[in-house]
Protein backbone atom coordinates (compact mmCIF):
# COMPACT_ATOMS: atom_id res chain seq x y z
CA UNK A 1 0.00 0.00 0.00
CA UNK A 2 1.34 3.48 -1.06
CA UNK A 3 1.66 6.29 1.42
CA UNK A 4 -0.42 8.78 1.16
CA UNK A 5 1.47 11.58 -0.80
CA UNK A 6 2.35 15.27 0.57
CA UNK A 7 0.29 17.39 -1.83
CA UNK A 8 2.77 19.75 -2.72
CA UNK A 9 5.54 17.57 -3.78
CA UNK A 10 3.44 15.31 -5.21
CA UNK A 11 1.81 17.85 -7.68
CA UNK A 12 5.23 19.32 -8.80
CA UNK A 13 6.28 16.13 -9.45
CA UNK A 14 3.12 15.34 -10.92
CA UNK A 15 4.29 18.65 -13.18
CA UNK A 16 8.10 18.41 -13.75
CA UNK A 17 9.07 14.80 -13.19
CA UNK A 18 11.45 13.48 -10.00
CA UNK A 19 14.41 14.61 -11.33
CA UNK A 20 13.95 18.03 -11.77
CA UNK A 21 12.39 18.53 -8.50
CA UNK A 22 15.22 16.49 -7.07
CA UNK A 23 17.52 18.92 -9.09
CA UNK A 24 16.09 22.00 -7.80
CA UNK A 25 15.68 21.13 -4.29
CA UNK A 26 19.41 20.40 -4.25
CA UNK A 27 20.31 23.90 -5.60
CA UNK A 28 17.82 25.22 -2.86
CA UNK A 29 18.90 23.30 0.23
CA UNK A 30 22.89 23.31 -0.88
CA UNK A 31 23.03 26.94 -1.16
CA UNK A 32 23.79 27.66 2.53
CA UNK A 33 26.47 25.09 2.49
CA UNK A 34 28.46 27.33 -0.68
CA UNK A 35 27.86 30.20 0.99
CA UNK A 36 29.29 29.43 3.93
CA UNK A 37 32.36 27.27 1.80
CA UNK A 38 32.65 31.10 0.15
CA UNK A 39 32.80 32.52 3.78
CA UNK A 40 34.51 30.32 6.16
CA UNK A 41 38.15 31.72 4.86
CA UNK A 42 37.47 34.88 4.30
CA UNK A 43 35.33 35.91 7.07
CA UNK A 44 35.52 33.28 9.87
CA UNK A 45 32.86 34.13 12.62
CA UNK A 46 30.29 32.56 14.71
CA UNK A 47 27.51 33.52 12.05
CA UNK A 48 29.43 31.78 8.97
CA UNK A 49 29.80 28.22 10.88
CA UNK A 50 25.72 28.93 12.09
CA UNK A 51 25.36 28.86 8.17
CA UNK A 52 27.38 25.98 7.85
CA UNK A 53 25.26 24.14 10.52
CA UNK A 54 22.46 25.44 8.88
CA UNK A 55 23.54 24.17 5.65
CA UNK A 56 24.36 20.66 7.08
CA UNK A 57 20.95 20.53 8.82
CA UNK A 58 19.08 20.98 5.46
CA UNK A 59 20.98 17.88 3.78
CA UNK A 60 18.47 15.53 5.01
CA UNK A 61 14.78 17.36 4.51
CA UNK A 62 17.06 17.77 0.94
CA UNK A 63 17.56 13.86 0.96
CA UNK A 64 13.57 13.27 2.40
CA UNK A 65 11.98 15.58 -0.55
CA UNK A 66 14.46 13.81 -3.14
CA UNK A 67 13.82 10.31 -2.18
CA UNK A 68 9.91 11.19 -1.84
CA UNK A 69 9.79 12.26 -5.28
CA UNK A 70 11.16 9.21 -7.06
CA UNK A 71 8.87 7.33 -5.09
CA UNK A 72 5.77 9.02 -5.75
CA UNK A 73 6.93 8.89 -9.58
CA UNK A 74 6.19 5.40 -9.41
CA UNK A 75 2.61 6.24 -8.15
CA UNK A 76 1.56 9.06 -10.25
CA UNK A 77 0.06 8.76 -13.77
CA UNK A 78 2.62 8.77 -16.45
CA UNK A 79 3.07 11.70 -18.31
CA UNK A 80 6.18 12.44 -20.56
CA UNK A 81 8.49 15.36 -18.65
CA UNK A 82 11.31 16.98 -20.53
CA UNK A 83 14.28 16.26 -17.86
CA UNK A 84 13.29 13.13 -16.56
CA UNK A 85 16.45 11.07 -17.05
CA UNK A 86 14.40 8.01 -17.60
CA UNK A 87 12.40 8.99 -20.39
CA UNK A 88 15.24 10.69 -22.42
CA UNK A 89 16.32 9.44 -25.71
CA UNK A 90 20.24 8.94 -26.06
CA UNK A 91 20.30 12.50 -27.91
CA UNK A 92 18.11 14.48 -25.27
CA UNK A 93 20.67 13.21 -22.86
CA UNK A 94 23.71 13.75 -25.03
CA UNK A 95 22.39 17.09 -25.31
CA UNK A 96 21.64 18.02 -22.09
CA UNK A 97 25.56 16.74 -20.56
CA UNK A 98 26.53 19.21 -23.30
CA UNK A 99 24.74 21.93 -22.16
CA UNK A 100 25.14 20.72 -18.56
CA UNK A 101 29.55 20.90 -19.48
CA UNK A 102 28.54 24.27 -21.13
CA UNK A 103 26.70 26.34 -18.11
CA UNK A 104 29.57 25.11 -15.80
CA UNK A 105 32.18 26.38 -18.29
CA UNK A 106 30.41 29.42 -17.94
CA UNK A 107 29.95 29.49 -14.23
CA UNK A 108 33.50 28.66 -14.00
CA UNK A 109 34.01 31.71 -16.27
CA UNK A 110 32.60 34.22 -14.80
CA UNK A 111 33.56 32.82 -10.92
CA UNK A 112 37.65 33.30 -12.23
CA UNK A 113 36.95 36.76 -13.38
CA UNK A 114 35.04 37.66 -10.15
CA UNK A 115 37.91 35.94 -7.82
CA UNK A 116 40.81 36.89 -9.88
CA UNK A 117 42.53 40.48 -8.98
CA UNK A 118 41.75 42.09 -12.65
CA UNK A 119 43.64 45.29 -11.74
CA UNK A 120 47.02 43.68 -12.60
CA UNK A 121 45.47 44.23 -16.46
CA UNK A 122 44.94 48.22 -16.05
CA UNK A 123 48.46 49.09 -16.12
CA UNK A 124 48.88 46.96 -19.36
CA UNK A 125 45.75 48.54 -20.75
CA UNK A 126 46.66 51.91 -19.99
CA UNK A 127 50.03 51.57 -21.85
CA UNK A 128 48.57 50.06 -25.19
CA UNK A 129 50.06 46.51 -24.90
CA UNK A 130 49.21 44.23 -27.62
CA UNK A 131 49.31 41.03 -25.40
CA UNK A 132 46.96 42.53 -22.34
CA UNK A 133 44.28 43.90 -25.05
CA UNK A 134 44.37 40.51 -26.65
CA UNK A 135 44.22 38.20 -23.71
CA UNK A 136 41.24 40.16 -22.90
CA UNK A 137 39.69 39.97 -26.48
CA UNK A 138 40.48 36.36 -26.04
CA UNK A 139 38.90 35.87 -22.58
CA UNK A 140 35.69 37.44 -23.71
CA UNK A 141 35.83 35.42 -27.14
CA UNK A 142 35.91 32.46 -25.00
CA UNK A 143 32.99 33.64 -23.06
CA UNK A 144 31.31 34.45 -26.17
CA UNK A 145 31.74 31.24 -27.44
CA UNK A 146 30.45 29.37 -24.27
CA UNK A 147 27.21 30.93 -24.48
CA UNK A 148 26.70 30.58 -28.01
CA UNK A 149 27.61 26.75 -27.45
CA UNK A 150 25.41 26.22 -24.32
CA UNK A 151 22.38 28.07 -25.48
CA UNK A 152 22.86 25.88 -29.35
CA UNK A 153 22.97 22.71 -26.98
CA UNK A 154 20.03 23.89 -25.33
CA UNK A 155 18.59 24.38 -28.47
CA UNK A 156 19.33 20.97 -29.93
CA UNK A 157 18.16 19.04 -26.31
CA UNK A 158 14.40 21.00 -26.70
CA UNK A 159 14.18 19.55 -30.48
CA UNK A 160 15.18 15.99 -29.61
CA UNK A 161 12.40 16.12 -26.59
CA UNK A 162 9.89 17.77 -29.12
CA UNK A 163 10.57 14.40 -31.19
CA UNK A 164 10.06 12.27 -28.28
CA UNK A 165 6.81 13.98 -27.05
CA UNK A 166 5.33 13.41 -30.82
CA UNK A 167 4.82 17.16 -31.04
CA UNK A 168 3.96 18.35 -34.44
CA UNK A 169 5.89 19.01 -37.33
CA UNK A 170 4.99 22.73 -37.09
CA UNK A 171 6.12 23.19 -33.83
CA UNK A 172 9.71 21.35 -34.84
CA UNK A 173 9.84 23.79 -37.74
CA UNK A 174 8.92 27.10 -35.49
CA UNK A 175 11.98 26.43 -33.24
CA UNK A 176 14.46 25.74 -35.47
Amino acid sequence: MAKPATPFVSALVERYGATTVAAVASLLFLLPLAAWAGAVDLYPSPAVWATGAVGLALIVPWILISRRAFSLQAHLRSRVHRFEWRQMSGSEKSWAARFLLGAVAILGWVNGAATVDLGALGPGLAAGRASVYAFVAGALLLLAALIVFTAWCWRRNGTAFRLRSGQPAEALRSSS
